[in-house]
C-alpha cells in the first residue's frame, strides 16, 4: 500500500531523476510525475496537484530562484523540497525563507534520510528540514539572506513609489501573484513590519552584483 505525500520530481539529470523515482517508489511513496526543469513541470503541477515537489539543482549556471518562481506561478501554495548539489549557486539561507520551501537536503543524502524527510513533511505543516555538511554551516548562518535579488530590487524601488502590487505587475510585466510573492519575500528577508518598513530597510542593503534579472 502506498502512503505518504504524492511527489513530483524536477531534476535536469535524467539518470539522477530516474534514480530518485525508483528510490521513492520502492519506499512506497507515490511519484505522480517527473520533469527536467520547472517550466516543463508547471503543467504537471497544475494537473496532478502534488503534495510535494522535489526540486534538484547541481548546475552552477542555473537559477534556482527563477525555478521556484515558475513552480509557484503554477500553484501558489505548492510545497517544495530542495535537493542541492555541491556546484549549485543556490543561496540556502535566502531560499529557505521562500513561501512553500520546506527544506534543503544535499544530493549526497542517503535514501533512507530523503524518504524520512519527505514523510515528515507530509505529517508536519510547520517544520523546515535542513541537512548540510559541517563545512556549509557558516554560509547557512550568515546574513546573506538579507540580500535582495535583482528582481526584488526592482520591486522594492516601485514599492518606494507607493505603487500597488497590480501596478508593479503591469510595470514589470509579471502576474499579480508573482509580485505578491516578491513582496512577501522582501518583507521576510528584511525582517520588516510592513511594506514601507521594507522600503526603509532596503536602503541599507547593498545590491547583489553579477546577476541578471530573474
Amino acid at each position: 500500500m502506498r502512503t505518504g505525500p504524492r511527489v513530483l520530481i524536477v531534476e535536469s539529470n535524467p539518470v539522477f531523476r530516474g534514480g530518485l523515482g525508483s528510490v521513492l517508489g520502492a519506499a512506497g511513496l507515490r511519484v505522480v510525475g517527473s520533469a527536467a526543469d520547472a517550466p516543463s513541470a508547471a503543467p504537471l503541477i497544475m494537473r496532478e496537484l502534488p503534495d510535494l515537489v522535489l526540486l534538484g539543482d547541481d548546475d552552477p549556471g542555473s537559477d534556482l530562484e527563477a525555478g521556484l518562481d515558475r513552480i509557484l506561478e503554477a500553484r501558489a501554495d505548492q510545497q517544495v523540497l530542495l535537493l542541492v548539489g555541491r556546484h549549485s549557486r543556490a543561496a540556502a539561507p535566502q531560499l529557505l525563507l521562500r513561501p512553500g520551501v520546506r527544506g534543503r537536503l544535499p544530493r549526497e543524502v542517503t535514501d533512507d534520510h530523503l524518504v524520512s524527510v519527505i514523510r515528515e513533511i507530509g505529517q508536519n505543516d510547520e517544520w523546515i528540514f535542513v541537512s548540510a555538511p559541517q563545512s556549509a554551516l557558516p554560509a547557512l548562518l550568515t546574513s546573506e539572506r538579507t540580500v535582495l535579488s535583482p528582481r526584488e530590487q526592482e520591486v522594492v524601488r516601485l514599492m518606494a513609489r507607493s505603487l500597488t502590487n497590480r501596478q508593479i505587475a503591469r510595470t514589470l510585466q509579471l502576474s499579480d501573484g508573482t509580485v505578491k510573492r516578491h513582496v512577501h519575500n522582501i518583507v521576510a528577508k528584511l525582517g520588516a513590519a510592513s511594506r514601507m518598513d521594507a522600503v526603509r530597510r532596503s536602503v541599507l542593503i547593498p545590491p547583489r552584483s553579477n546577476d541578471g534579472p530573474s
